[in-house]
């Protein structure tokens, strides 16, 4: 056993020291404002709250129920890919989450969602953290293809980027009810295409240069 890790440290500080020589480095999870951080275990009263605050549970995942909070810890990872606390970073305050979930890696594609704080939403800065989650998405697996759900009355704050961003490519009217109402949903895509077209301007606005 002793030998086994000896040799896996070894292995392990051998790749550190290839990739510094080489140059290589992977996708960068900090941007001007913001950083992306794996969870932890005291994320986790955090999470539960900001998932079914009266701001956000409705329209998240839990769609308005309030799983027990063992519940939610055992499903924190249910179909998910990678999954991020985004952190501002002038502060180490959390202020959000994003995650790759539903993954299809045969066909290329996979969904993403970003969940803010309420206190975070609709201010320009957090879009940093989504900017530096589909540049680790590209960068990590051979996807062709990102899908994100929207209810209609949220896509306000993202339209201006239709066309640029990402394209809306299904509209299922009346799909989801909520506050006496029947809303549609919205999927949009983001293709690998799309993302290197824009990938370094994109990433000069979110972490200050290209990334080769």
């Amino acid at each position: 056993m002793e030998h086994r890790s000896d040799r896996n440290v070894g292995s392990s500080a051998s790749k550190q020291k290839m990739r510094k020589q080489s140059g290589i480095a992977g996708p960068p999870l900090q941007g001007r404002r913001v950083i992306l951080r794996p969870i932890v275990g005291t994320d986790h009263g955090w999470l539960y709250a900001l998932s079914t605050n009266q701001e956000n549970g409705f329209r998240w995942r839990y769609g308005g129920s309030t799983p027990s909070p063992d519940l939610f810890v055992r499903t924190l990872w249910d179909q998910v890919l990678v999954q991020f606390v985004v952190e501002r970073r002038a502060t180490h305050e959390p202020v959000g989450l994003v995650v790759a979930y539903a993954a299809d890696l045969h066909s290329g594609h996979v969904q993403i969602g970003v969940l803010l704080d309420p206190g975070a939403q609709k201010r320009g800065w957090p879009l940093e953290a989504a900017f530096l989650f589909i540049n680790y998405l590209f960068s990590n697996w051979n996807i062709r293809k990102l899908y994100a759900e929207c209810l209609e009355f949220n896509y306000r704050q993202f339209a201006s980027g239709a066309g640029r961003l990402f394209r809306v490519e299904a509209r299922l009217r009346g799909h989801h009810y909520w506050n006496g109402q029947h809303w549609d949903k919205l999927i949009a895509s983001c293709t690998r295409v799309e993302w290197s077209a824009i990938k370094d301007r994109i990433l000069r606005f979110a972490i200050g240069r290209t990334v080769g």
